[in-house]
């Protein structure tokens, strides 16, 4: 049989971290995409254009790393609910057989 111990209370607060950090990571990185957007109209030519895919590739990368951290976001939100509930739960069960 498997044992386990779980603080879903740092669950929650690692949950909330993580959501706090995309935030911030979205809000900077929209910041910076946007600086840069501008920038592309500053000058033209073989640069501007290998500028621009650059650019292509960062928001690119920058959208992936958004998903991935708002998926791992979910998971630790639903891992902490259902350690909270199983725990409520199993307190209901052995309050009730007293």
């Amino acid at each position: 049989m498997t044992t386990f111990q779980v603080d879903s209370t740092a669950v929650l607060d690692a949950t909330r971290s993580a959501q706090a950090t995309l935030e911030q990571l979205r809000g900077d990185a929209a910041h910076l995409t946007a600086t840069l957007t501008a920038l592309q109209g500053s000058w033209s030519g073989q640069a501007a254009s290998a500028f621009q895919q650059v650019l292509a590739g960062w928001t690119a990368t920058q959208r992936t790393i958004e998903t991935q951290m708002g998926q791992l976001q979910q998971v630790l939100t639903s891992a902490a609910q259902q350690y909270q509930e199983s725990e409520l739960r199993n307190y209901q069960m052995f309050a009730a057989g007293l």
